[in-house]
Parts: structure tokens; C-alpha cells; sequence
């Protein structure tokens, strides 16, 4: 069997670490898999329920702030502390390499690099998982730049980008891509009657375009007066309060839900008249991909990754500004439509099952897995 390191930039089950678990959760019988974690989180929950080993080392981002005075004042601790906690990585998975001999390393993650390292030292496979711009969609300042992180990608052994999107971003022309598989191969049954809500998934920040929703569905609002809008994501205080002043001030409470973290999301999808996918730049879309196999209609910000995985009018609604957002929300609000809708969905339920399936992406991590290991054990003779 293979032997892999996974390295987490994250320890909770959303974003990038789920479509680790995924990748984990399709090839456990056949990849003896060891994961590395920056702290001690949810994650772990699920790590044990697939009797997977894992171990902490506090490890950092490779990333820097600047916005504040209080950032300036601390960010030369900040440095040392990086590279301190980087060596110490370093000396883990060295002493866990002696143990376990790992056939390669992969780093589920962009901002992280010490999986990078710790292969060269080792003189052992890296696999680099590049899921996000990090500049345009999470506003990142990557440590030490964009063309030196280019270069370092390019000397990893195997760099797999999430989207044709992300390949373009960061000039990875020997790059894989390989979308995320979000879900296992469902059957064809889907629900069709749906409960009278659209839902928001996802972080709460600007970026994520969630004050264009609130935007455009207070005007949805004043045309429809049952139709409720449920947000599933957390955010910081700031944009929470925010968020919730503009809710008051439009007097919607009783419409606009802020759920939270949910675990039931995939739940809440197949129930939902539509999920809106408002990021100002999206590197692949997770939560557009789970609709689309689930047969929740897609209403999607016509830029980067959700352009490339929706295509077409035909697998969803794409908009480009507010009042295009607020004619798909009105189109699925009117049963009149219901034939058409019917046809986006199981058109996009098609598309994905083609992509976006769990089956699909371990099919072809096991080929990656397979061939690190036969070079590895060649060159070792």
C-alpha cells in the first residue's frame, strides 16, 4: 500500500480539509494515509471515524498582515515564530518518515509550504493541492510574493490546481487539474418540489459578495412576501453586526435566517428553490459543485471558478450584477417556471456527475499515488 502524508493548512471539516476527508474517505483501503494538523480541531472527529492516524504541530500560513500599527509592531516576532514552529514541523515529519517511510507528501493547500520543505529534505515526493488565488478571493499577502510562490510550486514534483482558473492565476502550465469530488455518485432520484427558500453558503465577508444578495433580495422582497433567504457561514464581528443592522433596517428578520455553521448542508440544497454563488472571485466553488449533483437550481456570479464549473445558461443562472441576480431569484420563485427549472437541474446534475463526483477525483489521486510510489521505489534502487 501507499503510504501519504497529508498535510492541513486548516483543522475544521469545511473548505479545502473536507475535499482532503473526501479524497481520505475514497482511497482509506487502499493508501495508508497520516495526517498532519496545525492545531487540534473538528477535524479530528472525522479522522478517527475512518481510523485515521493524525498528529499537531503548529504551523503557520505563509502569509503576512500589514494592516494595522499593532501588525507592524508584532510582525518580527511574527517571522521568527513562523520559522521556528517551521523547523519544529520539519523535525516531526522527519522523525514520522523514519516511522512510517511515506511514498510522498502532499500539501492540501497553497498558503502552507512546509510539506514543500520537509519533501526536499527528505528527498521524497511532494504533491502541492493549489485550491485558491489567495490574493483576489481571501485577500492574502503572501509571504515573500506571488513569483516566488510560482517558482516554489513549480519545483514541487506534482502541483494539481482545483480549476482551469487557478492554473491561469499563478502561470502553472505543467499543472494537473483536477476538481474537487464533493460528493459520491448520487442516484437518480431528485426532488423537484421544493420548500419556498434560496440559501446562502459561506464565510460572511465582502468578498464572498454577501451584501449583494442582502441587496438584492431586500428588492426581491418587495415583490414576494413569503419566499425566505436562509445564510449558512460564520464571519467576523464587524460584518456580523453589519449584516444584522441591514436586516433590521429593511425589516426582514422574519426572512433573512443567519443560520451559522451547518452541517446539514446538503440537506438544506436539495430542499432549496435555489443557492446563490455571489464571490467577487471564486477558485473553484465547493458549494456550487454539491448543488449541481444534488439537483439544487445554481444562480452564480459569472467570474472565474463558477464561470468555468455552471458553463452555461443551460446548468444555471449566471449574473453579472444585481438586477440579473434579482430576475433568477424571481424566475425560481414562480411556479409557472417550474418546466424550466426542472430542465437547468437535471442538465447541471449531468455536468457534475461528469466532474465533480468523490469517485472521480480518488480515481485519479490513486494514479498520482500510485506512480509517486513506483518512481520512488525505482529510484531508490
Amino acid at each position: 500500500m501507499k503510504n501519504i502524508l497529508f498535510i492541513s493548512h486548516d483543522s475544521v471539516p469545511y473548505g479545502a480539509p473536507k475535499s482532503m476527508l473526501n479524497i481520505i474517505d475514497g482511497l482509506k483501503d487502499d493508501v495508508n494515509f497520516i495526517v498532519l494538523l496545525p492545531y487540534h480541531g473538528s477535524i479530528v472527529d472525522d479522522l478517527e471515524k475512518n481510523k485515521i492516524k493524525w498528529y499537531i504541530s503548529r504551523y503557520y500560513w505563509d502569509i503576512y498582515s500589514l494592516s494595522s500599527f499593532k501588525d507592524f509592531l508584532l510582525f518580527p516576532y511574527r517571522f521568527i515564530r513562523h520559522y521556528v514552529t517551521r523547523l519544529q514541523t520539519i523535525w516531526l515529519i522527519v522523525k514520522l518518515h523514519q516511522i512510517r517511510n511515506f511514498d510522498a507528501i502532499h500539501s492540501n493547500s497553497g498558503v502552507i509550504r512546509v510539506g514543500f520543505y520537509a519533501a526536499k529534505l527528505l528527498k521524497i515526493p511532494h504533491i502541492w493541492h493549489v485550491r485558491e488565488f489567495q490574493t483576489i478571493d481571501y485577500s492574502l499577502n503572501i509571504l515573500f510574493g506571488k513569483k516566488n510562490l510560482i517558482k516554489l510550486f513549480k519545483k514541487s514534483d506534482i502541483t494539481i490546481c482545483v480549476s482551469q482558473s487557478v492554473k491561469r492565476f499563478f502561470q502553472l502550465v505543467e499543472s494537473l487539474v483536477i476538481y474537487n469530488g464533493v460528493l459520491s455518485t448520487t442516484d437518480d432520484s431528485l426532488l423537484f418540489e421544493k420548500d419556498d427558500y434560496f440559501i446562502f453558503a459561506g464565510s460572511l465577508l465582502p468578498s464572498k459578495g454577501i451584501y449583494d444578495v442582502l441587496s438584492a433580495f431586500i428588492s426581491f422582497s418587495k415583490q414576494n412576501n413569503t419566499t425566505v433567504l436562509k445564510i449558512c457561514g460564520t464571519g467576523n464581528e464587524q460584518n456580523t453586526k453589519r449584516i444584522e443592522a441591514i436586516i433590521q433596517e429593511a425589516n426582514l428578520q422574519h426572512r433573512i435566517q443567519l443560520l451559522g455553521y451547518r452541517n446539514d448542508i446538503v440537506n438544506l440544497l436539495k430542499k432549496a428553490r435555489g443557492c446563490i454563488v455571489a464571490s467577487h472571485n471564486e477558485a473553484f466553488g465547493r458549494i456550487t459543485a454539491e448543488a449541481m449533483l444534488i439537483g439544487c437550481p445554481i444562480i452564480g456570479k459569472a467570474t472565474e471558478g463558477t464561470l468555468e464549473l455552471i458553463q452555461s445558461a443551460t446548468n444555471g443562472f449566471l449574473f453579472t450584477n444585481e438586477t440579473e441576480l434579482l430576475n433568477a431569484l424571481l424566475f425560481l420563485s414562480n411556479v409557472e417556471n417550474k418546466e424550466k427549472i426542472t430542465e437547468k437541474i437535471i442538465s447541471s446534475k449531468l455536468r457534475a456527475e461528469l466532474l465533480f463526483t468523490q469517485e472521480i477525483l480518488c480515481e485519479k489521486m490513486l494514479e498520482i499515488y500510485t506512480t509517486l510510489k513506483k518512481q520512488n521505489e525505482f529510484s531508490a534502487r
